[in-house]
């Protein structure tokens, strides 16, 4: 999920909070103005919004006892650095989708103003 966002470092000794400004999109125009020769165009201006993110620290912790490494007949700890990995990865784009789905400025193409309102076409399969 994180292709959908931006990746930016905190800035060091700076604390756990980072402030970001965001440049809004302009409109489409469905019927855009022609340019006319020695005219300028008419100004728009531009919209800033800013923002601010908290950075927050997960972990998580398997026990394995000495004596289950000795005997087990399987490699115990190779199979739970893999599942650590899995669940870091899991947990991790779990959280970039709750952050992703609460956003409020969600651009839907074709000037329209909701998911139900955007509509795939169905291929037809033969």
């Amino acid at each position: 999920m994180d292709q959908f966002g931006d990746k930016t470092p905190i800035p060091s000794n700076s604390s756990k909070t980072i402030r970001f400004v965001r440049e809004e999109k302009f409109a489409t125009s469905a019927t855009p103005t022609q340019l006319t020769e020695g005219l300028p165009p008419d100004a728009v201006g531009l919209t800033l919004n800013e923002f601010e993110a908290t950075a927050e620290q997960y972990g998580f912790l398997v026990r394995i006892s000495d004596l289950a490494e000795l005997t087990a007949k399987h490699p115990v700890v190779q199979k739970t650095i893999y599942l650590l990995g899995l669940q870091a990865a899991e947990t991790y784009d779990q959280l970039v989708f709750n952050v992703l789905n609460a956003s409020t400025n969600t651009y839907y193409p074709n000037a329209k103003v909701s998911d139900i309102t955007t509509t795939l076409p169905i291929p037809l399969v033969m």
